[in-house]
């Protein structure tokens, strides 16, 4: 049996302090907000019963889960999923949140939302200890008729988790992701004008990546952009720009090359709502990053993008990424800190202060 490290299905939020502006516009409505809390409780009692089919019934037929080993599309596909994954993992206590209790409108017709969060729940290790794991999402959800159910969701368990999972199970074959299903290569992709509109404004964004250039990178985002990181959630453009110059970029510590983003599909670009000024996408990141003896580390991300139509331009309304299992696991043997040396019991004092052990 396939053992997968990871635990994404789909749920809903965070508990971080939005900025204001992204607390006072294009919220849902008290009565919409209720119909989307109510469906992350019954994902939590379903994913909590392992109850892959349950959890399936949340999905559209043509839903699209991305998770940190590869895209799932379709309701049948993530079923299985959902049916392996229950095969040898067994969560409880499964709790998921939405930012502020808040899912953002797209467009004007009432009829698309996304929303981000934050999730956790309590496994069994190899030996049945408890593993208590966390991770961070983003969903865009679809009315249909009275009932709200998840178009895409992108699942993203946190590298601390996937380290506890990956030592009580030891190292597993990554998952195939599922080849993409025919219908949702012909229903509501972007035309080719958009399309490389959209192409355009990435190879601008990758070009600033290259060219390590904060202020440049955050200008590819709209102004209260969420940005979904393995580590945590950063909200708005400014945060957005200080974290690529502090935490990526500061004083050399980390400056990735061969930056590389690629869309499934190829390149196709959904349509959400009737006015054609946002889409989404999903797909892969990869760079070579620096470990920290400046040794190359190859650093690979499964993405799920939101883009809004400013003018012209299209810039990312919401950005998750999650690094696959195999990159969390290599930059955890480069920058962890490696155990002090036991002595040997036969040592004397003098030779375990010596040089020699230093």
């Amino acid at each position: 049996m396939k053992k997968r490290l990871v635990v994404p299905l789909v749920g809903l939020a965070i508990s971080l302090a939005l900025p204001t502006y992204a607390q006072q516009k294009d919220l849902a409505d008290p009565q919409t907000t209720q119909k989307i809390l109510a469906l992350a409780k019954a994902f939590d009692e379903a994913h909590s019963d392992n109850d892959a089919t349950a959890v399936a019934t949340l999905y559209t037929r043509d839903a699209v889960l991305v998770t940190i080993e590869g895209p799932i599309f379709g309701r049948q596909a993530i079923q299985k999923y959902c049916t392996d994954l229950y095969q040898w993992w067994h969560p409880k206590n499964c709790i998921t949140k939405i930012d502020e209790n808040a899912a953002h409108l797209i467009g004007t017709a009432g009829n698309e939302l996304w929303a981000t969060g934050e999730f956790r729940e309590t496994g069994q290790g190899k030996n049945s200890e408890p593993l208590p794991i966390k991770g961070y999402w983003a969903c865009i959800y679809v009315r249909g008729g009275d009932d709200w159910k998840i178009r895409v969701a992108g699942w993203y368990t946190h590298p601390d988790s996937v380290i506890l999972i990956n030592k009580s199970f030891g190292p597993q074959p990554a998952a195939t992701p599922s080849p993409m299903p025919t219908y949702t290569q012909q229903n509501d992709l972007a035309d080719p004008q958009t399309t490389q509109k959209i192409l355009a404004s990435g190879e601008a964004s990758i070009k600033a990546l290259r060219n390590h250039d904060p202020a440049a990178v955050a200008a590819g985002y709209t102004l209260d952009a969420v940005f979904l990181t393995p580590d945590k959630p950063i909200i708005g453009r400014q945060a957005i720009q200080q974290w690529y110059a502090v935490t990526m970029y500061q004083a050399g510590h980390n400056q990735p090359t061969n930056s590389l983003a690629k869309v499934d599909g190829p390149n196709a670009f959904h349509l959400i709502g009737t006015a054609g000024n946002e889409v989404w996408a999903t797909g892969n990141y990869s760079e070579t990053a620096q470990g920290k003896n400046g040794e190359p580390i190859q650093s690979k991300s499964y993405n799920f993008w939101i883009l809004a139509r400013e003018g012209e331009d299209w810039k990312q309304l919401v950005e998750t990424w999650g690094l696959t299992p195999a990159t969390v696991m290599l930059n955890n043997k480069s920058f962890a800190p490696q155990p002090a040396a036991t002595p040997s019991p036969t040592a004397s004092p003098s030779i375990q202060r010596g040089p020699a052990m230093r």
